[in-house]
């Protein structure tokens, strides 16, 4: 009996690591989304906890152990205002976006859901260039996303394609 538990114990142990995507997210910071790109860097969207919504939002991406763009700074008091909410659904279809501008830069972090066809969940983060051209980058492996937790902190913004929830 012993001997069992403790096989199931260690069995445990080795499993919980990999039951998120590794983030750049800070000590006292929740992920609401993270994964790791085809060029092994990592997406993350990290929220400063107040209770159950959080406080402060700040996108990271970068290879592990090194951010190279961070959104808002640090010490950025504002950080929720700056970012959306937005999401679309209908019959088996369901997208998601968290927006945010930087530098004349459209960020978007995403999750589509499409199962009209064949059932496919796609994450990852669009950025568009002020000269309107479009890049995404996607996720590969696990993906931590919680990002309709966001919805009733983060303001919709009303001009994009997928409107509003609720409306």
């Amino acid at each position: 009996m012993i001997r069992t538990r403790t096989w199931c114990l260690l069995a445990l142990a080795l499993i919980m690591p990999l039951a998120h995507a590794a983030d750049h997210c800070r000590a006292g910071e929740v992920a609401y989304f993270a994964c790791q790109t085809r060029a092994k860097k990592l997406i993350s969207l990290c929220g400063a906890a107040a209770g159950k919504a959080p406080s402060a939002l700040h996108y990271r991406f970068g290879p592990p152990g090194k951010v190279e763009l961070e959104y808002p700074s640090a010490s950025a008091a504002d950080s929720l205002a700056r970012f959306s909410y937005n999401e679309y659904t209908r019959a088996m279809t369901y997208y998601v976006d968290i927006g945010f501008a930087n530098g004349g830069y459209r960020y978007a972090l995403f999750k589509r859901y499409d199962g009209t066809e064949s059932p496919v969940t796609d994450y990852g983060v669009s950025v568009t260039a002020p000269d309107g051209r479009d890049t995404t980058i996607e996720c590969v492996g696990k993906t931590t996303q919680r990002l309709p937790e966001l919805a009733p902190v983060l303001h919709c913004d009303k001009e994009h394609a997928f409107g509003c929830p609720g409306g």
